[in-house]
């Protein structure tokens, strides 16, 4: 559906714990006290659209114009639904702004979830065309455009935000959006389509089921020549003949029909770098057939519309050379197959990636989470709080998730992964947030993952599915690790209601998501008096491998990275000043240099742009930088305005080569001396024209290593200009 949703005033009814939506990049949990209830027959989207209208102050939403996307059931005979909308602003998308409402069973509204920016003023008119944004993009990336056009969107900066065009990319990898400056041309944002895995196909995987068994394609549509196409059109699997796709010049074709009566009885290629065999173009139809019914019949999901049609690419090769690669992206295919959505799996150096049905689920998973929810905005996302990726890791977890209960085994992998010594095992629980967090999408997904495998362990698959599609159902952009635990959590109470939990099912789920550690597992985290909190922070190094750089050359670029969470200190009431230290540790050889930045009352801020799309530090009150040893400290205490009353917010900024630990501390600051700390010397200072006095900012000269600055810095990398890094972005173009 696409109905408008206007706020009008309609009577208020009270909400718990009433809060201002967070325009700074995070979803805001409303519970309601008491819950509204809704009749058994309603329109679930204009309830929930009424209940917006009614509690727009309390929500933040006052002059927020929201768009109802669709109405996702919570699973087959569950009464009850969750409803989401999309931010606009005079028309077009906002990026990243969503609102979720939850109508559990008997029918009441019980949670809302919003994430929405508002006080947008940007103009909507651009000063470059759509031909003059996607010749920047190309020039960017060094990749040409698709032929897909651009769109017009908002991106949210904290000054009222930014007018954009989201440039597609395509590449073997499933593409990139590019966001381009509509004013000046500048590419801001860099943001990965693609999601990737690795699998063969057999009735399970060659390995766990290496007998071939003849099934039934109960989804086969009827065709004339028969050919690989079911779900009422909706689904094409074809094969590839040649070309790129990010040269687009791709060629497929949908040739494989019956080989014996009616039948698709097709045997295994005898060389498995076969690139034309019909029997993987088969299997990709049966298993992506597979994780259709799974959602349709098992958790009530509607596949029929025209944003859902697939098509799916088996033996997919780069220019007629081997793609050891399979992945899912909305990039989509154009031409005589033309289709949102792309399922490409990958005729690889050695082996048919179309050999292990997890990596189809699990695809499959990921299709599904984009065009009903659309929360996973990449690896490469970012938002005010910097890089944050963890929309991708929820993305990855909860594919792991549905492909190993589809399968009814919980390694994922064994017939793909295991070859790579990289299969995942969701009865693995020894990962937990946050000090197991890495960074890396993939990495941290397993501990959605095996949260999600433990909640089917113990209230069986039928419940825990539906838990998992519950919390899903409600995640937004800028959701956390922590906030899929909360969204399971109000699932877990919905069926409470619905009888199908007890209220002691409710402490279980309780319990494991505190050993989990997710009930403090969100983009900012509380760092407590004499409790470090230990935090992987991502090197220069592999960043440098994504570019086909080196270290040294980024920083030469000034290109700084941050620490994988944000951090809150609340003094006490008596406390003169807090000390802040950082203890780091390098996971390898190459020199230390990384900065701590505070703020009064929120969260430091971050914006994007540059010439390699990175955020960089925005809005911030106080820093210590320049640190180069393995120890460095913050101390903001009565010289610096230190005030009991305010909440200290803190985010450590590196350009560390290696992979490193950060384990941070906090206690109160009584005037002492400092320990190793930071320097007050070259750091990142502040710009002009960023509401920064003529003299720049304040240096205070109290042994705490301390520079005191209501400043916008620029970092040094922000004005380059793109011939800089051509070699750099070059690079990429062929990775697979």
């Amino acid at each position: 559906m696409n109905r408008r949703l206007w706020l009008t005033s309609l009577p208020l009814l009270l909400l718990s714990t009433p809060a201002l939506a967070n325009p700074n990049g995070a979803s805001e949990w409303h519970h309601a006290a008491q819950p509204v209830q809704v009749a058994a027959n309603a329109d679930y989207g204009q309830v929930a659209s009424d209940y917006l209208a009614a509690h727009a102050t309390e929500l933040g939403l006052d002059d927020v114009d929201l768009e109802l996307k669709t109405v996702l059931p919570l699973g087959r005979g569950v009464r009850g639904a969750t409803v989401r909308f999309e931010q606009r602003h005079r028309g077009l998308p906002v990026i990243g702004g969503q609102v979720a409402v939850r109508i559990g069973a008997q029918g009441a509204i019980s949670a809302a979830v919003v994430d929405v920016t508002p006080g947008l003023t940007v103009a909507t008119a651009p000063v470059i065309d759509e031909i003059d944004a996607k010749a920047s993009a190309s020039g960017h990336f060094g990749v040409l455009a698709g032929a897909a056009p651009a769109e017009l969107a908002v991106l949210p900066d904290g000054r009222g935000g930014k007018l954009v065009w989201r440039v597609l990319m395509p590449t073997n990898d499933g593409g990139y959006e590019l966001d381009v400056e509509a004013t000046t041309g500048s590419v801001l944002v860099e943001r990965a389509l693609g999601v990737e895995a690795l699998g063969r196909v057999w009735p399970i995987s060659k390995v766990v089921t290496p007998q071939t068994q003849d099934v039934e394609l109960v989804s086969l549509d009827v065709t004339a020549p028969q050919v690989l196409t079911g779900f009422n059109g909706n689904l094409q699997v074809v094969n590839y003949v040649s070309g790129d796709i990010q040269m687009n010049d791709l060629v497929v074709e949908q040739t494989v029909g019956p080989n014996s009566g009616d039948d698709f009885l097709y045997d295994p290629p005898v060389d498995a770098t076969d690139p034309t065999d019909a029997f993987a173009q088969v299997g990709v139809f049966y298993h992506l057939s597979r994780g259709e019914a799974l959602y349709r019949e098992d958790l009530g999901l509607d596949l029929s519309g025209p944003s859902w049609k697939l098509t799916a690419v088996a033996n997919m090769q780069s220019g007629g050379s081997p793609l050891d690669n399979a992945f899912f992206s909305p990039q989509g295919l154009q031409g005589a197959f033309a289709a949102p959505n792309l399922i490409g799996i990958g005729q690889g150096s050695t082996f048919d990636f179309a050999e292990d049905s997890d990596v189809f689920i699990h695809e499959f998973t990921h299709y599904v989470s984009h065009n009903a929810i659309g929360y996973n905005q990449g690896q490469t996302y970012a938002n005010e709080y910097g890089l944050h990726a963890w929309g991708g890791a929820i993305d990855e977890g909860v594919s792991d998730y549905f492909a190993c209960t589809a399968n009814g085994d919980a390694v994922l992998g064994e017939g793909s992964l295991a070859l790579l010594g990289g299969a995942r095992d969701l009865t693995d629980t020894s990962k937990y947030c946050h000090d197991a967090v890495v960074g890396e999408v993939h990495a941290d997904g397993e501990i959605i993952g095996s949260f999600a495998w433990t909640m089917r362990e113990q209230f069986g698959r039928t419940i825990g599915d539906q838990l998992v599609w519950g919390a899903m159902s409600l995640l937004t952009a800028d959701s956390s690790l922590g906030d899929f635990a909360t969204g399971l959590r109000q699932t877990a109470a919905d069926l409470v209601q619905n009888g199908d939990l007890q209220q002691s099912d409710l402490d279980a789920i309780d319990a494991e998501i505190q050993a989990r550690g997710l009930h403090e597992c969100d983009t900012e985290v509380p760092l407590h008096y004499g409790e470090a909190r230990t935090s992987s922070m991502v090197g220069l190094d592999l960043l440098a491998q994504f570019f086909g750089g080196s270290c040294d050359q980024l920083k030469g670029f000034g290109i700084n990275l941050q620490s994988l969470f944000h951090y809150v200190v609340t003094p006490n009431a008596t406390d003169t000043g807090i000390r802040i230290t950082a203890d780091v540790t390098a996971a390898g050889p190459g020199d230390l240099n990384y900065a701590i930045y505070a703020r009064a009352g929120q969260h430091v801020t971050f914006s994007a742009g540059g010439a390699i799309p990175l955020p960089t530090v925005q809005d911030y009150d106080f820093v210590a930088d320049d640190i180069t040893g393995g120890q460095g400290e913050l101390v903001i205490g009565p010289d610096e305005g230190f005030d009991p009353n305010q909440t200290y917010h803190v985010v450590v900024v590196h350009q560390n080569c290696p992979l490193s630990t950060v384990a941070l501390n906090a206690e109160p600051y009584d005037g002492g001396m400092m320990g190793a700390g930071g320097g007050t010397g070259a750091g990142v200072g502040g710009g002009p024209g960023n509401n920064v006095d003529d003299d720049g900012p304040q240096v205070v000269d109290g042994g705490c290593g301390c520079r005191v600055t209501g400043v916008t810095p620029q970092s040094d990398w922000a004005g380059l200009g793109l011939i800089a890094l051509a070699g750099l972005a070059w690079s990429r173009r062929r990775r697979g």
